[in-house]
């Protein structure tokens, strides 16, 4: 089976599962497949999850070929959440 270019998973944002979520539904508002990772320890730990910084917490992942796109969405949503 030939191997996708491009397709390898990049984290693009970690935090509390109410951010990802939210962040995750921006980017495929956009066309930008996504998904979360560590969703349900999000759900069962959330203070851990809110608390873990960029090593832990709900992570949302995209292709590599659209990481450098969906960066630029991040970027307005940390510069613009309350």
């Amino acid at each position: 089976m030939p191997r996708d270019e491009g397709a390898e998973p990049v984290v693009i944002f970690s935090g509390n599962v109410m951010d990802c979520d939210f962040l995750k539904s921006l980017l495929e508002g956009e066309q930008i497949p996504a998904y979360l990772k560590d969703e349900f320890m999000g759900g069962l730990e959330p203070f851990w999850a809110a608390n873990a910084g960029e090593t832990g917490g709900v992570k949302v992942v995209v292709a590599a070929r659209d990481a450098e796109r969906a960066a630029a969405f991040v970027q307005d949503f940390i510069d613009n959440r309350a």
